[in-house]
């Protein structure tokens, strides 16, 4: 079967001389490498995909260009977050959420490794951000509750989401 990301890896091994210029196939490829482990070679498809315009027949928008790109950075800084660098891992988020402030998951990442550093100013303000998203795309208080089990985590969320 075709259910393990090896196999789908394999599969798009075969198309890569196709759509090696192509930046969400590359953004695809550093997904399946992340998954199995290979870190750096998905960095470096991820890098591609946020320095390089994607290439389609038609002209894509500016925003769907941005949000390929954020979600690049955050997975990104999901590898180094993984392997202990912090820093990096949230200076890649900040350029995620400044490349799409909509970015959901990459301000979620902010807020918890803020808190985690006991850096409350900047983990309210990526809640702050998270809670003002409109009302589509918000996710559910509870979703942001569970991300953490903490008491000060949760008064956090609602101070966020009182305002």
């Amino acid at each position: 079967t075709y259910s393990s990301p090896e196999k789908a890896k394999q599969i798009l091994d075969a198309g890569k001389e196709f759509h090696e210029n192509n930046s969400y196939f590359r953004l695809e490829m550093g997904k399946l490498d992340q998954l199995i482990g290979k870190d750096q070679a998905a960095i470096e498809h991820f890098n591609f995909a946020v320095e390089n315009e994607l290439q389609f027949s038609k002209t894509l928008s500016k925003k769907d260009s941005n949000s390929l790109k954020s979600e690049a950075l955050r997975s990104i800084a999901e590898i180094y977050l993984k392997n202990g660098d912090i820093q990096t891992a949230r200076d890649h988020l900040e350029k995620a959420i400044e490349t799409m402030p909509h970015n959901f998951p990459a301000l979620l990442d902010a807020a918890k490794i803020a808190f985690d550093l006991s850096d409350k100013e900047q983990s309210i303000k990526y809640l702050r951000q998270i809670a003002a998203l409109p009302k589509e795309i918000r996710p559910p208080k509870e979703y942001i509750q569970d991300a953490i089990s903490s008491t000060g985590w949760r008064a956090m969320i609602n101070e966020a989401y009182s305002d």
